[in-house]
């Protein structure tokens, strides 16, 4: 992933995504939280010591013993329920869990080579975080606890010289992980962290030649509960932007799962969701990349002069919203607060919100492009088009793999980054006879950005690190 799970749960957070997280703050006092031993925290001869035995059980030189099960139950997996400092030693244990959870799975490799062992932490870590999801908690140790579950491995990574095994996602826990996903008495902090998981173990198995994989059954009830979360309306307490989010992240699990029993569902409301202007950009973009993996040849064969009109008006809003928001910071550099006068040491390449507009607006790009030519080059409209179709998207591609690429190149003058994707706007809506949507209107560079209009501000629309976020950590 181009964003930690850090990062990115911080991001969700900032921008509200989670309703439960908002209050956790004033209701802490409401939350759970397990006893930690201090005597271990603050005696690092004894810790060391125990530390030492229980690496021995870890690669086999030692049989397991009750200290085993005592280290994880009462120390290890205790700490990351804490929301309040432990001692005097750890006075933030929130801002601990990710070093933790990476310190656990450090544990769980190296007990790969004993398959009694590692399955025996296995089923401890999921007994005690299991509980953990479903009871009250603080939100970020519950979310905390199902990215755990969900990186739970039957087989962890093996690598011999220079060949590596991937793993093997322990499959028989991914019916509990969808079914938090999907509980309405689940909160979204842990919807979240089931989705990321449910990816994970799809795009495994996807990846994989051996192991165990998911069975078909299991697919095609999985799609369904899928479909649940893309066709859900988004609650009064949740975020508009983080339940396109999520939405998103189910689309793409989807397209990865490829079920047979479910496409014709799944196709039919991808095809709606694109031709709603009225949804998320990016959640139409997703849509897009998705279709043409499940859709069959005979289905986009049938709507191709359609959404070839559809998957360049997606490109074009891309091009426009994003050049609304560069053209706004452009302004924004070009003035100081304390005089209001041109200023010729500002950099606008100096902010982040230049890289995020251009990362978006690649993603964006990519997912139009993908409709067109499919992941592989070797599908999408273009496959299934007739021969004036064919060359018709042959152009249009040409100027969105022009897009694509200044996206990419260094650039210090912003002006021309605005008038290289303006140029190509104009070219995308030359080459189609359709309408283009209201965002056409050229925003004046001293007015305002209308946000929810460009669609533009949400930070779990942000699609900047959806550049590289169609796998999760594995």
């Amino acid at each position: 992933m181009v964003m930690s799970r850090n990062l990115f749960i911080f991001v969700l957070l900032a921008c509200g995504f989670f309703s439960e997280a908002a209050n956790a703050q004033q209701n802490a006092e409401a939350y759970k939280q397990d006893r930690v031993p201090t005597s271990l925290l603050q005696d690092r001869s004894q810790r060391m010591k125990l530390r030492n035995d229980i690496n021995r059980i870890l690669v086999g030189r030692s049989p397991v013993n009750e200290n085993f099960d005592k280290w994880y139950n009462l120390f290890i997996l205790p700490r990351m329920t804490r929301y309040e400092p432990i001692a005097d030693t750890v006075p933030n244990p929130l801002g601990q869990l990710s070093e933790w959870r990476y310190e656990f799975y450090q544990d769980l490799r190296i007990a790969a080579k004993n398959e009694v062992v590692h399955g025996r932490l296995n089923n401890l870590v999921f007994d005690y975080m299991s509980k953990v999801v479903k009871d009250n908690y603080h939100p970020a140790v519950r979310y905390n606890a199902m990215l755990i579950i969900g990186d739970l491995n039957q087989r962890e990574l093996v690598v011999r010289g220079g060949t590596k095994s991937l793993p093997v996602a322990w499959h028989a826990k991914l019916e509990f992980i969808v079914g938090e996903v999907i509980s309405p008495d689940q909160i979204d902090a842990v919807r979240v962290a089931g989705l990321i998981g449910t990816k994970r173990h799809v795009e495994l198995d996807s990846l994989s030649s051996g192991g165990s994989p998911i069975p078909q059954g299991v697919k095609s009830e999985l799609a369904s509960h899928l479909l649940q979360v893309v066709v859900a309306k988004c609650p009064s307490d949740r975020s508009p932007g983080g339940h396109a989010w999520m939405q998103r992240q189910a689309i793409q699990i989807l397209a990865l799962l490829k079920s047979e029993d479910n496409q014709g569902a799944v196709t039919k409301e991808l095809l709606a969701i694109i031709s709603d202007e009225e949804q998320p950009l990016g959640l139409r973009c997703s849509a897009t990349a998705a279709l043409v993996q499940l859709a069959s040849p005979e289905v986009l064969g049938q709507v191709s002069n359609d959404l070839t009109t559809k998957f360049t008006q997606l490109a074009i809003a891309a091009c426009e919203q994003e050049a609304i928001r560069l053209k706004q910071k452009q302004g924004a550099t070009q003035e100081t607060p304390e005089d209001n006068q041109v200023s010729s040491q500002a950099d606008p390449f100096d902010s982040p919100v230049v890289e995020i507009s251009l990362n978006n607006l690649k993603w964006h790009l990519y997912a139009s492009y993908v409709g067109f030519v499919g992941v592989d080059q070797k599908g999408g409209l273009r496959a299934v088009g007739d021969t004036g179709e064919v060359k018709q998207i042959e152009k249009i591609v040409a100027v969105i793999n022009t897009l694509m690429d200044n996206c990419s190149k260094p650039n210090s003058d912003l002006r021309r980054v605005i008038m290289d994707i303006r140029k190509g706007c104009q070219e995308l809506k030359r080459l189609t006879a359709s309408q283009v949507p209201a965002q056409e209107v050229e925003t004046p560079a001293d007015a305002s950005i209308d946000v929810d209009a460009a669609d533009a501000a949400a930070p779990s629309e942000n699609d900047a690190a959806e550049v590289d976020l169609e796998f999760s950590e594995s």
